[in-house]
């Protein structure tokens, strides 16, 4: 793998970690022989972020067994913002995994399990999310520049789906927002549905917009809003948040 696809990879796993770390800092890490995934849970369970970077984007990937720790990600993120080139991962005897960095950094980094309780990250991600009745792609750029716009003064993101399409709305104050979304309904089950989202989960998404052209949005009869944004067969990165169906 050349050094640019190193890089590549580290700047994607370092967005990835900043859209996690603005829902919970304190994340599970889960590694193994196909890849790393991360998990965050906000401390209301409204939200669940899961990051997943497979094997395939690493230039050496050496681990021989599944281990899940408890990571802080303030300091990774630090270590990940030099842009250095991730050389290899490699499993260590003392459960633990070591990065190794390349320029410009040239440093090892030791990541250690621990006995930490994780049990409510992994286990929140095992309840049903139940079955889709509406599933769309949306243009990441349009909705990327919506958010922008809006994002600063509104708690709350609004979503109708009726035969014009996808239409976001926010509130504040006595202004109101309309706009229709570009975007492919992939199926839908012809009722006229609304439903919306704390804006802080969706704004959390700015940093990752820009990698791709569109991420899939879908609601299911549980209630739970899943985003997706998938980057090739190596790359990522789903929301599961509760939503208000109105």
């Amino acid at each position: 793998m050349s050094e640019r696809a190193s890089v590549w990879t580290t700047r994607i796993l370092q967005k990835f970690l900043q859209v996690l770390a603005s829902i919970n800092s304190n994340c599970v890490l889960e590694i193994d022989k196909k890849g790393l995934r991360i998990v965050s849970v906000d401390d209301n369970y409204r939200c669940v972020g899961e990051a997943f970077v497979s094997q395939r984007a690493f230039s050496k990937w050496r681990i021989s067994s599944r281990l899940s720790m408890n990571i802080n990600l303030d300091f990774l993120k630090k270590v990940l913002s030099s842009n250095a080139s991730i050389e290899e991962v490699r499993q260590t005897v003392k459960s633990g995994i070591e990065v190794l960095f390349g320029e410009p950094i040239r440093m090892t980094l030791t990541i250690r399990g621990n006995v930490e309780d994780h049990s409510k990250n992994t286990e929140f991600l095992q309840i049903p999310i139940g079955a889709i009745i509406f599933d769309t792609m949306i243009r990441s750029h349009e909705l990327g520049l919506f958010l922008k716009t809006v994002g600063q003064a509104c708690d709350e993101i609004g979503f109708q789906v009726d035969s014009r399409g996808l239409i976001s709305s926010t509130n504040f104050l006595n202004f109101t927002t309309l706009k229709l979304l570009s975007s492919e309904v992939r199926k839908w089950d012809t009722r006229v549905l609304r439903f919306s989202v704390p804006m802080r989960y969706l704004s959390a998404l700015l940093p990752v917009l820009n990698f791709t052209d569109s991420l899939r949005l879908c609601l299911t009869n549980r209630d739970i809003v899943i985003v997706l944004l998938q980057f090739g067969r190596k790359y990522k990165l789903k929301l599961f948040i509760s939503s208000r169906i109105e």
